[in-house]
């Protein structure tokens, strides 16, 4: 991968930027790995600024090699820091990309954000896993999902969104959260690939849990085998509408 042709992961996550954020755009990318995204939007002069944030040196050094080898300084600075404490108000950043990692982190980097009241109204997001999680703050925080992708890269899927904040969002319920609305409404057959994978999981880890089953009590074994049959029966009633 170069600034010159993305991974697909990452082409979606600029195309989200170029449908979904407003002119001009200001961009800061969270864990910029080698500063690509920022780089490649702006030499096709698709941003007007970014910030490429990294937290520790070599990574930041590495973002710092790729704007200056590309003569991009004056569009893209890489900065370090922990997540949004890489900008400040006067950068009038009004939009964020936060990929490459856990659902979790994501979701902490977010929370720190809004605290210090400086997340962007715009936030385009790819995440390896708890999107679940991730969906939940969006929705609780009145942040509207208004698209989502999925792509296969390396026998990983990725799961992308893009959120924007507004004054009233629909209440997303469970299974919105976990299989994502827009997914849900148009389902794609790498959204069933990806299901039928995680369902065979989840089989896996039932005949694990029901495996020499203790016939004492064991609450925590039990409410964990719920709770998995629960997730089964949920990821069954999604792919039963892949024939339909």
């Amino acid at each position: 991968m170069n600034i010159d042709k993305l991974s697909d992961r990452l082409q979606n996550v600029a195309n989200f930027i170029l449908q979904f954020s407003e002119s001009p755009r200001r961009l800061v990318d969270i864990g910029s790995d080698h500063a690509y995204l920022p780089c490649y939007l702006a030499q096709k002069r698709q941003i007007d600024w970014a910030i490429a944030g990294e937290i520790a040196d070599g990574p930041l050094q590495a973002a710092k090699t790729q704007i200056q080898a590309h003569q991009l300084n004056t569009m893209v600075e890489a900065r370090k820091g922990d997540g949004f404490e890489v900008i400040q108000s006067t950068d009038q950043i009004n939009v964020a990309s936060i990929c490459g990692m856990g659902g979790n982190l994501i979701t902490n980097i977010l929370e720190e954000g809004r605290q210090r009241n400086i997340l962007p109204s715009t936030l385009v997001l790819q995440a390896n896993n708890g999107m679940e999680r991730l969906r939940k703050w969006l929705n609780n925080h009145s942040y509207a999902i208004l698209a989502e992708d999925i792509v296969l890269e390396k026998d990983q899927f990725y799961e992308m969104l893009v959120a924007k904040k507004q004054n009233e969002v629909k209440t997303l319920n469970q299974k919105d959260f976990v299989f994502g609305s827009h997914h849900l409404q148009c389902p794609s057959n790498l959204f069933y690939q990806k299901w039928r994978q995680e369902l065979s999981h989840q089989v896996h880890v039932l005949n694990q849990l029901m495996t020499n089953i203790d016939t004492t009590t064991n609450p925590k074994r039990h409410a964990k085998i719920k709770e998995t049959q629960i997730r089964i029966a949920m990821i069954q009633e999604v792919l039963n509408n892949e024939s339909h």
